[in-house]
């Protein structure tokens, strides 16, 4: 649930200094290097990023390119075959949004974050449309490379949006469950 006042935060960085501008620059970086990982799968989470649960809340990142738009919406909402590595299709297009979040993130540095995370000892790499051409199929084979639905839950909830997506595909093929099933639920949000 996303807190509706302040006793429902996570927490404060506080800091002091003198000079009121050197203080608030330090709580605001120290903010930027919280994490906080939502539970994968929770039913809530999926609410909140795909469906109406608290729809008062601001999406994280709201795209105004309409190039990026359009890409965005002619994006495959995944790559789906059998195995267990994961790669997020990259638009290189996220440089050229001056959009942030809370915390003053750039939306490409969010992106990254999200690739930069730990995920069981896996590796979440980017992936170009390009690579993705027929073509090129068998470089993927095996994969599971998620799009727009990706890009749905990281431009609501920013850079915990994608991690939470990422650790609930892994969450779960660890409990050998349908993943197309839980492609199908967020595409029918």
């Amino acid at each position: 649930k996303f807190p509706e006042n302040n006793v429902e935060k996570a927490g404060n960085c506080i800091a002091v200094n003198k000079n009121r501008t050197s203080a608030v620059k330090s709580a605001e970086d120290a903010c930027q290097k919280i994490f906080i990982r939502l539970e994968a799968c929770n039913k809530n989470t999926e609410e909140f990023l795909f469906g109406t649960l608290q729809s008062w809340v601001e999406d994280t990142f709201v795209l105004k390119d309409k190039v990026n738009i359009e890409t965005l919406k002619n994006m495959p909402d995944y790559y789906l075959n059998q195995g267990h590595k994961t790669a997020v299709i990259s638009s290189s297009v996220l440089k050229q949004e001056l959009v942030f979040d809370w915390q003053g993130k750039s939306i490409d540095l969010a992106f990254k974050e999200v690739l930069g995370k730990k995920y069981r000892n896996l590796k979440v790499k980017a992936v170009s449309l390009n690579e993705l051409s027929p073509v090129k199929d068998d470089i993927f084979k095996g994969d599971i490379v998620i799009g727009k639905l990706f890009y749905r839950a990281f431009l609501r909830g920013g850079v915990q949006g994608g991690v939470w997506v990422i650790d609930s595909i892994l969450k779960t093929i660890e409990e050998n469950k349908n993943l197309l099933e839980l492609f199908t639920r967020w595409k029918e949000y």
